[in-house]
């Protein structure tokens, strides 16, 4: 998960997973130094009841050349993110999206998200966190709480970007998404 790039990788589910009796998982390509940039094919299927901490399932995820980090036909339900202590950014399916990178036909239902950290403006979505010059689209978002609280500004109160699909753009796409 650290220090090497996640390139060429294909994973296809073929049956739904529960994660209920599952302890300690931890987020896929969870650095900038891991990114994913493989093909992640969730065949349609569930990863159901997943408790974690971290930035998302994925932390970063990019394209690279004609190598493009994909996320497509996943539904997360049951969901439980809490983020880390000091990573700002929280993000369902994925923390970091960038550079023309693709979560498509996504869903996160009946989840809870959130990154209560001392670091400055956390971020948090159900989708993607973050994304910059990446594509999101026929994604949904149903029944999800999201929670962004810092306590960076001593006694202002909670502050922080929390979205449903996708919670800071900087560029890119987001199209035919729906929040429920």
């Amino acid at each position: 998960n650290e220090g090497f790039l996640s390139r060429n990788v294909r994973v296809k589910l073929n049956n739904d997973i529960d994660c209920e009796d599952l302890e300690d998982l931890t987020t896929i390509a969870n650095n900038s130094n891991a990114t994913f940039i493989g093909v992640f094919d969730g065949n349609h299927k569930t990863i159901s009841n997943l408790t974690m901490t971290g930035v998302g399932l994925f932390g970063y995820v990019k394209k690279d050349g004609d190598d493009v980090g994909t996320i497509k036909d996943l539904t997360l339900s049951g969901l439980e993110l809490t983020g880390e202590e000091g990573e700002p950014v929280t993000g369902g399916i994925v923390a970091y999206l960038y550079e023309g990178a693709v979560v498509s036909n996504c869903t996160v239902a009946n989840s809870t998200i959130a990154c209560e950290s001392s670091a400055y403006n956390p971020t948090v979505a159900a989708i993607a966190a973050q994304m910059s010059g990446a594509i999101v689209t026929g994604c949904v978002v149903d029944n999800v709480m999201v929670k962004a609280e810092t306590s960076y500004y001593s006694g202002s109160g909670p502050e922080g970007v929390a979205g449903g699909v996708v919670a800071t753009a900087y560029e890119g796409t987001i199209s035919s998404c729906v929040v429920r």
